[in-house]
């Protein structure tokens, strides 16, 4: 994750990023936990797919 540890990534050959829920996570709580405001959490998301866009399928 680049926004927080960049000194680590620049010098690296590859580079794998967790997807948009979980960067979304750990980026708003980053800087409390930083300024050990909050000890521990437990996170979770949900993706819904609306019905007039698009429906799930196996394919």
């Amino acid at each position: 994750m680049v926004e927080l540890f960049r000194d680590q990534v620049l010098p690296a050959p590859l580079i794998a990023n967790p997807g948009c829920y979980t960067s979304t996570n750990v980026l708003a709580l980053a800087p409390l936990i930083a300024e050990d405001l909050i000890e521990q959490t437990a996170q979770r998301a949900d993706m819904t797919t609306d019905p007039a866009s698009r429906c799930p399928s196996m394919d």
